[in-house]
């Protein structure tokens, strides 16, 4: 065998051995968009058209057909559950989004829940639902960001939980929270 059929056979293997891991990553992403087509309404028959609450076409077509992912979806194939997000120092990142519960005086973990959503924002009644299965009660005062105050304020008070938000600098407080300036331990 020359030295360019062994180099040329080699390319293709390693060109193959690509295709067979982007198949199942293709797949992956027409499934999800499968999926977030039918939480829209949409339907495999529904021609591009959409159509109102009542069943008929209510004018304007859909950009792609049912199923079919955008040209910028991507999937990772070394961690399919992860999704690509936004870096802090800029650029993108395979990753996935961790909440942590720590006892304030133990300095422990007591809860953690890992998500492959971007947004924080609705995590902390799950966090608080953690804590409550992990130790049989809910937190007796809770610190986050106010973002994540979606549904929780009500959960909080409920349960006759102090709830902390961490405002930045010159924001005032919303009315019912108590509030306190959080800052790294080198700029306050």
């Amino acid at each position: 065998m020359s030295r360019c059929s062994r180099c040329c056979s080699a390319e293709i293997a390693r060109r193959q051995d690509r295709l067979n891991a982007i198949a199942p990553a293709r797949a992956r992403l027409e499934q999800r968009q499968r999926d977030a087509d039918l939480e829209r309404g949409r339907s495999d028959d529904d021609d591009r058209r959409p159509k109102g609450k009542d069943g008929k076409p209510k004018g304007g077509r859909y950009k792609r057909e049912f199923g079919t992912p955008e040209d910028s979806a991507r999937d990772n194939f070394t961690d399919p559950d992860s999704r690509i997000m936004k870096r802090a120092g800029g650029g993108y990142d395979a990753s996935h989004n961790a909440q942590t519960a720590v006892d304030d005086t133990a300095h422990i973990i007591v809860a953690a829940e890992l998500t492959n959503n971007a947004s924080d924002a609705g995590e902390l009644p799950t966090m608080l639902h953690a804590v409550k299965n992990n130790l049989g009660q809910t937190p007796e005062q809770a610190l986050a960001r106010e973002h994540n105050l979606a549904g929780t304020r009500r959960l909080l008070a409920h349960a006759g939980a102090r709830f902390w938000s961490g405002l930045g600098e010159g924001r005032p407080a919303r009315p019912g929270l108590e509030s306190v300036r959080l800052c790294r331990a080198d700029s306050c």
